[in-house]
């Protein structure tokens, strides 16, 4: 028998009194970036800084929400109420609840409360979400909607004990903060804030000096130029190590039974809930100087809850399951994850014969197509980086058509892609939800097709694994496998 709920509140429950104060708040950082563009690139009357006056029906709509919102936790389920002329009334049945995130900021600490977003399996947005609650109700809250679980009886694994299943270390923040792709999105970030913000306009002032310059030598030019590119290098990884650390310092994952609960942030604090049944697919990924550091990420997806309205970051915070980790704990990880998955021990089987031949040729074409936009666009010198551009297209299509492979692990299915960027994923057969064969023309000139799976958990922008350049025979039969095994396995929310 699942262990027994705490009692339930039979009274209805208010938020804490301090909501008013952080909905007011949060309404004016709303009008706060808008109403100081206002006030410095405006003329005349300013007439548009009186919109700030609608704060006032909106404080005023939020009073009566807090009076009026109640939460009641019952054996089976969570009530919520809201409104007095026009009463809503939402049941949401505790077994379908499946992640209770947090989100914590610094002046919320200091009040001792938090926010609480609670998904179902099903909706892509919240099903509730209480602000304010103070830390004793989240816990009481969060302690009744996941009792039972788990088996009082049930063994508890390695990863159950003290020891937290991931931990991020100093060392893993500042590879995290150093690492190229990270630390190239933030310039574009910073570069389209400085653009935005009208700050080139400044750099124009510059050429009033450069005649200060003229009377250097060549040598000393292009020291001041290196001085420069590295100090801007320097203060962009630091600037990505700073961002690192107040993102995901503190970043713990710890199992408790089938469920695992993640933490992360310096200034402000998420919590998020993974559990581990309704996990749809894992991917590992290796970048090259993950190889280096002999370090791997793991992601996970899982079903519903996956909106990412309002900035969701407790929905991003459960996705990268383990942002960064030594190579030598991913067995163990793997093993929390899906009981008996490892990727080394799977038996890869490659693609198509002539699948390097085609990836070769695409990857030709698309290096020339670049090398003739930049000659049209910037003259003709550019031609020549096709010597450079082709051989480097060659060299990569091929390692990625030697390293992309496609297992059948018992009940499940795994891929593996990438060259700079290595990447592992797999899905469970009981996960599945889509599993199609798609041919484009060439593939069917060379006799080809593409097996495309999705599952519960897969988000826009393309299936959840895509094994291209497979014979047609052999994706048609895989095909006809997993769509058995899916229905042999026999998908399920709980």
């Amino acid at each position: 028998m699942p262990a027994e709920r705490p009692s339930p509140a039979r009274d209805g429950r208010r938020l804490h009194p301090s909501s008013l104060l952080f909905s007011l708040l949060r309404h004016v950082k709303a009008y706060a970036v808008p109403a100081l563009l206002v006030l410095l690139f405006s003329k005349g009357d300013r007439v548009e800084l009186w919109l700030g006056l609608i704060l006032i029906p909106v404080m005023v709509f939020e009073i009566y929400r807090y009076f009026s919102l109640r939460y009641r936790l019952l054996p089976e389920e969570l009530v919520v109420t809201d409104g007095v002329f026009f009463k809503n009334e939402r049941h949401v049945p505790l077994s379908r609840i499946q992640n209770v995130d947090l989100v914590q900021n610094p002046l919320q600490r200091l009040f001792g409360v938090a926010d609480v977003r609670i998904e179902t399996a099903g909706g892509s947005e919240p099903e509730a979400v209480l602000r304010v609650l103070s830390e004793k109700l989240v816990a009481e809250l969060r302690e009744h909607i996941f009792a039972g679980r788990r088996e009082p009886n049930a063994p508890l694994r390695e990863s159950d004990a003290d020891q937290p299943l991931v931990l991020l270390t100093s060392r893993d923040i500042l590879l995290l903060g150093l690492d190229p792709g990270r630390g190239l999105a933030l310039f574009f970030v910073v570069l389209g804030a400085a653009y935005e913000f009208g700050l080139f306009q400044g750099l124009r002032r510059l050429e009033e000096y450069s005649g200060l310059l003229d009377g250097l030598p060549g040598w000393a030019l292009w020291l001041l130029g290196a001085a420069a590119a590295l100090f801007g290098a320097a203060l962009l990884l630091a600037l990505s190590v700073s961002w690192t650390w107040l993102r995901l310092g503190g970043f713990r994952v710890e199992r408790n039974g089938d469920d695992f609960r993640l933490q992360s942030g310096v200034l402000t604090r998420l919590a998020a809930t993974v559990p581990g049944h309704r996990i749809q697919s894992i991917t590992v990924a290796e970048s090259l100087m993950q190889r280096w550091f002999a370090r791997v990420s793991v992601k996970v997806e899982t079903a519903g809850g996956g909106g990412e309205s309002e900035g969701d970051l407790a929905a991003t915070l459960r996705r990268r399951f383990a942002p960064l980790l030594p190579t030598g704990r991913l067995p163990a990880i793997l093993d929390a994850l899906e009981p008996g998955l490892d990727f080394a021990g799977l038996e890869w089987n490659p693609l198509a014969p002539r699948a390097g031949r085609r990836m070769t040729r695409k990857a030709v074409l698309l290096a020339l197509l670049l090398v003739l936009l930049l000659g049209v666009s910037l003259g003709p010198w550019w031609l020549a980086s096709a010597f450079l551009l082709v051989p480097l297209a060659v060299i990569h299509a091929r390692r990625e058509a030697r390293f992309s492979a496609w297992a059948r692990p018992a009940g499940g299915l795994a891929y593996r892609s990438g060259v700079l960027t290595r990447r592992w994923r797999y899905v469970a057969d009981a996960r599945l939800q889509v599993v199609a064969r798609r041919e484009s023309p060439f593939d069917r000139r060379y006799q080809m097709a593409s097996l495309c799976v999705d599952t519960a958990g897969s988000r826009a922008g393309g299936p959840r694994i895509a094994v291209p350049y497979l014979e047609r025979s052999m994706a048609e039969a895989l095909r006809a496998e997993l769509a058995q095994g899916a229905e042999a396995a026999g998908f399920s929310w709980s």
